[in-house]
């Protein structure tokens, strides 16, 4: 392929900035609308590609395939830039094989910020049916509607579904506040059979113990000082449908008797009253405790927890989704975005790593109030730093291995013993040593190549 088509028939045709680039991958030569985009290039002796344009670092095999005609072109979708203050603009990156031997690659850099406004536009109407078909679908029974693909949700979703096809066994959900335990309390109701019966959520922490057993059993009038008229406890209500007990460790021993009876007889009576009921609902229960522990402390009854727990469903915490956490994240953004009138299309860099590295000790409660509140002072297109407030208490902070001098240090120079300790630690195994500074292996061998450390 020769130069001279290239010229006239793209290059001469259509806006475009564009770059040559030699056998190590610097830039050589570039036109005048490239150095618009990238003013700092006249005073760059002939840089590195991946020190203007970081989203090429490790794309050395794709380049090197390209060189020998392995690969006819490389394609890089919507690169952001923003070349002057508060103008945003993204571009598409087309790598070709140039046919000049010193010059082997073009790079051809092209404005596509108005087909990428569209296509952000059209993403967020399909978000927005998107979600209301899934309240949708909630309303209607629809099966496991949550967030994640990571293999500790599939399992849930997986278990939720068996549970659900058996209407009458009791289910204990466990895990730390803040996992979400309701809701998978709410799901196993909607996607069973009497998912159009009632389902009444009871948080046991949350009333005195003297008004817990009325409250889940009901009385009759004059039951007690201050009973002056007859009240359907929780038990009654639920007829039909479905009774989730919150955090069931709080409940007393004598009422845990009680408990224990109803569920194995299916029967009970309400304060007051020697009318037996039947109990038509089914139970789940909840708790953040650990059952085991109580049990054997003699503050939880042993075959009661035997009772609750026919099937058991862990709820992992927020810290062990790996990816799940942005996708939730961008979720919240994009409910917000709908309760606030906003338009953030996402988070930065950095905002994902800041989230990814928390511990999260209050889950995704945590992680929704997090975003609610970046959301809420946000005036930025997307989550910044500045936009999160994490808790010290949940934050990984690392220590800086080192500190910049006052008179500047040389950077190559760093950058090649980082290369030579990780090299030495790994005993020269170069997968090994790019794996230990978080590179891919390309991108660790261009370095090794770019000081001259290839063996």
């Amino acid at each position: 392929m020769s130069i001279a088509p290239l010229h006239t028939r793209i290059l001469d045709t259509i806006q475009a900035g564009w770059i040559f680039l030699d056998r190590e991958y610097r830039i050589v030569r570039y036109n005048r609308q490239f150095q618009d985009w990238f003013p700092e290039l006249p005073a760059l002796k002939q840089p590195v590609v991946t020190d203007v344009l970081p989203e090429t670092v490790g794309l050395e095999s794709p380049f090197d395939d390209m060189v020998s005609g392995k690969k006819p072109f490389f394609f890089i979708p919507y690169i952001q830039k923003e070349p002057d203050p508060g103008k945003e603009q993204f571009f598409n990156l087309y790598i070709l094989p140039s046919g000049i031997e010193k010059e082997p690659l073009l790079i051809l850099m092209i404005d596509d910020t108005e087909l990428a406004a569209a296509q952000r536009k059209i993403q967020q109407q399909a978000y927005e049916i998107k979600l209301m078909h899934n309240m949708l679908n909630m309303k209607t029974r629809s099966p496991v509607q949550f967030i994640g693909s990571s293999e500790p949700v599939q399992q849930l979703k997986a278990m939720i579904l068996k549970v659900s096809r058996v209407g009458s066994s009791t289910v204990l959900i466990q895990g730390e506040t803040g996992t979400g335990k309701s809701l998978i309390a709410q799901l196993i109701h909607l996607a069973s059979e009497n998912g159009d019966g009632p389902f009444l959520e009871f948080n046991c922490a949350a009333v005195p113990e003297s008004l817990l057993e009325s409250e889940l059993f009901g009385h009759e009038k004059g039951a007690f000082t201050h009973a002056v008229a007859q009240r359907k406890g929780l038990l009654e209500e639920a007829r039909g449908g479905t009774l989730f007990l919150d955090e069931i460790g709080d409940i007393p021993l004598n009422l845990q008797a009680k408990l224990l009876t109803m569920l194995e007889s299916r029967k009970f009576r309400r304060l007051g009253s020697t009318r037996e009921i039947k109990a038509q609902f089914r139970l789940i229960a909840a708790t953040h405790r650990d059952l085991q522990s109580m049990i054997r402390e003699g503050t939880f009854r042993q075959d009661l927890y035997y009772r609750i727990q026919v099937v058991t469903l862990h709820c992992p915490p927020l810290r062990e989704l790996g990816d799940d956490i942005m996708e939730i994240a961008s979720h919240f953004i994009h409910t917000f975005n709908l309760d606030f009138k906003k338009q953030v299309r996402g988070m930065n860099s950095e905002v994902k790593h800041m989230l990814r590295t928390h511990s999260w000790p209050g889950n995704v409660r945590e992680l929704r109030n997090v975003i609610e509140r970046a959301m809420i002072f946000t005036e930025n297109k997307e989550l910044l730093p500045g936009d999160i407030q994490l808790t010290g208490q949940g934050t990984r902070t690392v220590s800086p291995a080192f500190s910049l001098p006052e008179d500047g240090l040389s950077f190559e120079q760093l950058e090649k013993q980082l290369l030579e300790q990780a090299l030495e630690r790994c005993r020269g195994n170069q997968s090994q040593a790019a794996r230990l500074l978080k590179m891919s292996r390309d991108t660790f061998r261009y370095r090794l190549e770019k000081h001259h450390m290839l063996t």
